[in-house]
């Protein structure tokens, strides 16, 4: 009876926690100031690793941070300044991580695998989620087109179960019906890229 009662209110106030959490990535994620401990809480629970050096730079001098990489912290007299460098690439990562599994979502609704949203390289995520960096109009552009591109292939030779070569002409253009459904995916995996 006891330990029912005592297991009953560990989960109460584990569903507390969580919900708190909740709220404060809600909080973050529209731009509001948070603490550092719900931050870094956060991160783990997303499973987004930060090293242990930032993590102590962000548990004692970060007083509130914000999804833009603005720091609060208070000075130590006769100390100088810490460097937030760390910290502020954090944030930017946690946020490339979250819209990047955004991302996947969408593009799984979009009958595009998770699998094949993994293999897009590193540096193609960081131009399609561009945070923190100022990327040319017409080099995003390129890229988003030329991921949407392979996406669409790639589900489409998975779909069919047929080699890319099989679905296109001797000139190298899909044959119908396959034009029509690339078309669509394509419209819809773009969608889903550039809609953050």
């Amino acid at each position: 009876m006891r330990e029912e009662k005592a297991r009953e209110e560990r989960i109460r106030r584990e569903k507390e926690h969580d919900e708190m959490l909740d709220e404060q990535k809600r909080r973050f994620l529209s731009g509001e100031k948070i603490q550092p401990e719900h931050f870094l809480e956060l991160a783990k629970r997303d499973g987004f690793e930060i090293h242990i050096r930032t993590k102590g730079t962000f548990a004692k001098s970060v007083r509130m941070l914000d999804r833009n990489g603005t720091i609060h912290y208070v000075k130590a007299k006769g100390q100088r300044k810490p460097d937030f460098t760390g910290c502020q690439n954090a944030i930017e990562s946690y946020l490339r991580l979250l819209l990047s599994e955004r991302i996947e979502q969408r593009l799984m609704e979009c009958g595009v695998s998770s699998d094949l949203w993994k293999q897009v390289s590193d540096s193609h995520k960081r131009i399609i989620i561009p945070i923190g960096l100022y990327i040319e109009p017409s080099e995003r552009s390129s890229i988003l087109n030329e991921v949407a591109c392979k996406l669409a292939d790639l589900t489409l030779v998975k779909k069919h179960g047929i080699p890319l070569e099989d679905m296109c002409n001797e000139n190298g253009e899909f044959v119908e019906p396959y034009q029509e459904e690339f078309n669509s995916l394509y419209d819809r995996i773009e969608n889903a890229l550039t809609d953050n």
